[in-house]
């Protein structure tokens, strides 16, 4: 999280409008994608919604991995299982949804 707020930071300072773009930002090739930043938005705001992001994503395929299996994404996530599960229901997912019929 401080490396991607840094790096935000950086492209504040370098981008020419108010979109950072993704020449903006010095990142090895292929890490960005199309990403694009309203820099009109507020820092904190934008960087919550990224991180939101990330987690539904990771989430959902290290739910997918495991078939809804709590515990064993746990393990594989290298966290407690109950702060998994607290992130799990922060972002509304049904792990009933990942486990094979």
């Amino acid at each position: 999280v401080r490396e991607l707020e840094n790096k935000v930071h950086q492209a504040m300072v370098v981008t020419s409008g108010t979109m950072i773009e993704a020449d903006d930002v010095s990142l090895p090739a292929g890490k960005l994608g199309a990403v694009r930043v309203d820099v009109e938005r507020p820092f904190r705001v934008l960087k919550q919604e990224m991180i939101d992001t990330f987690e539904i994503e990771y989430l959902t395929e290290l739910l997918r991995v495991h078939r809804g299996n709590l515990a064993q994404a746990a393990r594989a996530a290298g966290m407690d299982r109950k702060n998994l599960w607290a992130l799990v229901e922060r972002h509304g997912l049904d792990r009933a949804r990942f486990k094979k019929p």
